[in-house]
Parts: structure tokens; C-alpha cells; sequence
């Protein structure tokens, strides 16, 4: 038996119309592929704009705080260690930032070393409070990861950091000023209500 032939085949041709159609159609589907993927994109700009507002209102938070607690009296507050607060912050920060915005953290474990050196009041609310400001000023972008960089550079982190027994000194020593003012103020508005009364 004599083999088959394949049928011929008929090669069709697509009208103009049909043509622009298709094309329509490819068009249209790269827009909208082009549209997804720009949302995406603007939709992860805006969550890690917003995880980093939520980080820096964290950090201001705390940092207020330590702040504040430093106008109470050192016999009220001494329970409440206040450099173990700002430590535990830089490794908050250090869990929420990027890889990238790393040095932050470390900045933020510089300026809390100094902070820990610190041996009066003021200077302390002043060191934090720096802290708190730039954290504000990266925020609103006015300075970038740069500056972070080039301030450990001139500030480099201490690696085996301790505090000196001499500044846990000046510090208590502050401490007990700080008490003998509140208590002879103390007793002076009690001598004052006292003759007042008898």
C-alpha cells in the first residue's frame, strides 16, 4: 500500500484588522503589567516610609521619657535605671532598621556610650536629646546614612565599652546633692506650715 501525504497545509494570514487587535490586546497587557507593578512598588515605599516614622516616633517615645524622668527627684528615680532604657533602645532600633540603615544603630550605640559617661543632668538631657533630633532630622530626610557614617568616623563606638566606677561616682555624688536640696526644701516648707499652724 502506497504511503499517505500529509494534507497540504493552508497558511492563513491575519486581516488588518485582526493584526491590530492582537496588537491592541499586547499593548494593553503590558500596561497593565506595568501598572501592577509600579502600585507594588509605591505600596512598598509607603509601608517602609511608614515602618520608619513609626520607628522613629518609638524611639522619640522612649527617649522622652528618660528625658523626663530625669526632672524627678534621684531619690525617687534611682530604682528606675535609666541607661539600661537607652541600651535596650539601640536593640530595638537594631531589629527594625534595613541592613543598609545598620549604622544607625550603631551611631545610636555611640552617642548612648557618651551618654553613659555622662555624669550630670544636664549633660545627660543633652546627649539624648541630640539623639532624638537627628533620629527626626534622618526621618524627614534632611540628613541621609552618609552623615551617620561620617559621625562614627570621628566618633568611632568603643568596642569593649565599660563605665567607669569614677563617673557612677560623680553621678551618686550629684545624686546626693540633689537629695540634701529636695530634703531642705522639704523641711523648709514644713518649718513654714508649722509656725504657720502653731
Amino acid at each position: 500500500m502506497p504511503a499517505k501525504l500529509p494534507a497540504p497545509t493552508t497558511i492563513t494570514t491575519m486581516s488588518p484588522s485582526e493584526s491590530v487587535a492582537l496588537l491592541t490586546a499586547a499593548v494593553a497587557a503590558v500596561i497593565a503589567i506595568g501598572v501592577f507593578i509600579a502600585g507594588q512598588v509605591l505600596t512598598f515605599l509607603a509601608s517602609r516610609r511608614e515602618r520608619r516614622r513609626l520607628l522613629v516616633v518609638r524611639m522619640i517615645d522612649i527617649i522622652d521619657d528618660l528625658v523626663r524622668r530625669q526632672s524627678i527627684p534621684a531619690m525617687i528615680r534611682n530604682w528606675k535605671n535609666a541607661d539600661i532604657e537607652l541600651a535596650l533602645v539601640q536593640s530595638r532600633l537594631a531589629m527594625d532598621l534595613t541592613k543598609r540603615e545598620l549604622v544607625i544603630a550603631d551611631w545610636v550605640w555611640g552617642q548612648t556610650q557618651r551618654v553613659f559617661l555622662s555624669t550630670t543632668k544636664s549633660e545627660y538631657v543633652e546627649l539624648t536629646m541630640a539623639v532624638s533630633s537627628r533620629l527626626v532630622q534622618w526621618h524627614r530626610g534632611a540628613i541621609g546614612l552618609d552623615w551617620f557614617v561620617e559621625d562614627l568616623r570621628r566618633n568611632p563606638v568603643q568596642p569593649d565599652f565599660r563605665i567607669p566606677n569614677s563617673v557612677g561616682w560623680k553621678r551618686n555624688f550629684g545624686a546626693i546633692g540633689e537629695t540634701i536640696t529636695l530634703l531642705g526644701l522639704v523641711a523648709l516648707v514644713l518649718n513654714g506650715v508649722t509656725r504657720v499652724i502653731f
